[in-house]
């Protein structure tokens, strides 16, 4: 078979683009995203008469923001609803990696809660939501003035090749820099230096994986396709680019110039109704011409086709950029890709389809009908309060009787010229109708008055009866979670994995939290083909009850551990988990704030063997033996010494003493022998001090002795 030459791919896509659905040609798919748009907007129906009430309930909203919280609470709440779950032992710690790098890039390279928010609002409203994912250089210019800089650090600066930069001005002087003190005058010295005043310029460029919302009306798909996108023969997104866009994605600037800027699109019902505000209730937003033709918008269609272009008889699945309107294709890209980079949720599915069924579409005719009761509810109350009057034609003043004011005058000509027409009130069926239809409302949506907290007679009831109703009004709620989780968001999280492994390099080294310790990832070791877990279910109903049913398996934790059966029965890992359950139940993401995961904790001591602790206890044995044989040899060699100074400090003393009474005697005889002067009074008082001494020396010697026997 032949290649197809440039105009035969074009006329393949022209082709595909006029038997799609979801854009502006499907007529029956738009008109009720259309429909949609009005009645959550609140307009009016078109079937209003002068006169009369032209009130509008908004039971489309109304379901439609009520069920927004508990969706966003599953996919966006305290826990990662979603995951990554191993597929063998030793893609364990990797799944934990993948999800950890996931959730970040989820919230930090993309605003992930608005895209939730819009995702999800898209698909209540408008039966499907859409999103565009991929990974992509994003880049961003900025610029910087520097005032004083010198001329290496300029060069520096120009040197950073990563952030290409380009001079924009730069104006050069000479100021004189200070470079010490004078060892002469002792004055600071200076020297010229050259300094420059700079504007630079420099582009930022990041890899990373985003994802973008479409609007339902520019997303296309053949006919006949399913939920699952890669079983579909066409899938195209059409939106408006800038010539200036288009350039920096690195297309000719040349290829662009013709292309024109108006489409039939832009001018379709619904893109009308989406933005009917702010083109101030015109039929479209009709941008002015500009001078810069980098601000011109165009029309720009990324396809994604399947089609034998090179002739071996095989379809490939080809990414196909067109530019321009219905009647002006040029293909501005043509390559061969592995899969379609799109995800659609719906509320829900229809069988065998791929558009399902809006959650706007399920309550608009009951925001009709409700509407119309509640008008002749009002049109009845104000014909009681404004009654009409028959007159009788020429014998009173219509100018007085069309004059209703409360005391007003009307002039009449005989009695019974003015009599009231009587209008009946409603009776309690009308309110019994307009109950009636809210009932069916709640049973169709699952939003019932419980849910919203506005029925105050649920004071009334027992506990365990609302929690019923609220439960089983939930289960519609967990549905519609379960869907969306199982059909686009599992398939975006899947391409997820599968783009941080196709682009490791650029990933590696990235930086993740995961148990209160940051780690550097490395998606070259992860497996892509790791399952992508949802736990939808858990995100929704009384976390009160659940925090409650947590305390019990603790409970029954800490029983098992009580009867001897922790650490067989239940691990440290068992309660941490159980633990950091209930603190996502009560709404914290740090559970490790609260507590420490057994996984990094430092390993516990092996525990001795026997023999060794035999043999370690006798070794401790025979150092206590040989450290008290160490102090009584010690306390020996002490007692020694002690009794040894004793013994030198009583001879001393010995000497002392005999010396003293011998000098004593010497004097007594010196002082007897002079002449008689001495009395015996004298003699007497000196024998006495001679004693004395010889008291107080023998105490002395008492006392020494004692202390050394206390010492020993």
């Amino acid at each position: 078979m032949p290649e197809l030459s440039e105009d035969d791919r074009l006329a393949v896509i022209k082709a595909e683009l006029s038997d799609c659905i979801g854009g502006e040609q499907s007529s029956l798919i738009s008109e009720k995203r259309r429909k949609a748009l009005a009645y959550y907007n609140g307009k009016p129906f078109g079937n209003e008469v002068d006169g009369r009430s032209k009130l509008v309930l908004t039971d489309v909203a109304d379901v439609i923001e009520w069920m927004m919280p508990p969706l966003m609470r599953v996919f966006l709440g305290s826990r990662n609803a979603v995951r990554y779950s191993a597929v063998g032992p030793e893609d364990a710690e990797m799944a934990e990696q993948a999800t950890a790098w996931a959730h970040m890039t989820f919230t930090r390279h993309n605003n992930g809660y608005l895209v939730f928010y819009q995702w999800i609002k898209d698909a209540l409203l408008e039966m499907n939501g859409f999103i565009r994912y991929g990974w992509e250089q994003k880049s961003k210019r900025y610029t910087r003035n520097f005032a004083g800089i010198r001329e290496e650090q300029l060069a520096a600066i120009l040197d950073q090749k990563e952030l290409q930069v380009t001079v924009l001005g730069k104006d050069e002087r000479i100021e004189q820099m200070p470079i010490g003190i004078d060892s002469v005058t002792g004055v600071p010295a200076t020297q010229p230096v050259r300094v420059f005043d700079v504007e630079l310029a420099y582009t930022k460029t990041r890899s990373c994986f985003r994802i973008y919302n479409i609007p339902p009306e520019e997303f296309l798909v053949s006919k006949r396709s399913t939920l699952d996108l890669d079983e579909a023969r066409f899938v195209a997104w059409q939106t408006k680019k800038t010539i200036g866009d288009l350039v920096a994605l690195g297309f000719d600037k040349d290829d662009l110039v013709d292309l024109p800027s108006d489409d039939p699109i832009e001018y379709s019902p619904e893109r009308i109704e989406r933005y009917e505000t702010e083109d101030d209730g015109g039929v479209t937003n009709r941008r002015p011409s500009a001078p810069d033709d980098t601000t011109r918008e165009v029309w720009l269609t990324e396809c994604f086709v399947r089609m034998d272009a090179d002739g071996d008889g095989i379809q490939e699945l080809r990414r196909v950029i067109v530019a321009g309107g219905r009647n002006a294709f040029k293909i501005l890209l043509d390559k061969e890709v592995s899969d379609i980079p799109f995800a659609t949720i719906t509320p829900t599915p229809m069988s065998h389809a791929f558009y399902g069924k809006s959650i706007a579409e399920q309550v608009m005719d009951l925001q009709l009908s409700r509407s119309t009761v509640l008008r002749n509810m009002m049109d009845n109350l104000f014909l009681v309060n404004n009654v009409r009057y028959a007159a009788m034609e020429g014998e009173c003043e219509i100018d007085d009787l069309i004059s209703n004011r409360p005391g007003g005058v009307v002039r009449v000509r005989s009695q019974g010229a003015v009599t009231p027409l009587a209008t009946a009130p409603l009776g309690p069926m009308a309110f019994n109708m307009l109950e009636y239809l809210h009932t069916i409302r709640e049973n169709r949506t699952g939003i019932t008055r419980y849910n919203q907290g506005t029925d105050a007679t649920s004071l009334n009831q027992t506990a365990t009866g609302v929690k019923a109703i609220m439960g089983a009004s939930q289960v519609r709620i967990d549905l519609v979670a379960r869907v969306m989780a199982e059909t686009g968001v599992k398939r975006l999280f899947k391409a997820m994995l599968q783009s941080a492994v196709d682009n490791a390099s650029e990933v590696r080294g990235e930086l993740v939290l995961i148990h209160g310790e940051w780690i550097k990832v490395d998606p070259s070791k992860w497996n892509p083909d790791m399952d992508v877990e949802i736990e939808v279910g858990l995100g929704i109903g009384d976390a009160q009850l659940r925090m409650g049913q947590v305390r019990q398996i603790m409970e029954v934790q800490q029983g098992a551990q009580g009867a001897g059966m922790g650490g067989r029965v239940v691990t440290e890992d068992n309660f941490y988990n159980a633990a950091k359950a209930l603190v996502d139940e009560m709404g914290y993401k740090a559970q490790d704030l609260f507590f420490t995961n057994p996984k990094q904790l430092p390993p516990p001591e092996p525990a001795p063997d026997a023999d060794m602790a035999k043999a370690q206890a006798e070794i401790e044995k025979g150092k206590a033996e040989l450290a008290l044989d160490q102090a009584r040899f010690q306390l020996e060699q002490q007692k020694v010494a002690a009794q040894i100074q004793m013994n030198e400090l009583k001879t001393r003393s010995e000497i002392a003493l005999a010396t003293a009474r011998a000098e004593s005697e010497q004097k007594i005889g010196r002082m007897r022998a002079v002449s008689g002067q001495m009395t015996k009074a004298q003699v007497a008082e000196h024998d006495m001090a001679l004693e004395d001494q010889r008291a107080e020396h023998e105490r002395e010697m008492s006392a020494k002795e004692e202390s050394d026997d206390a010492e020993e």
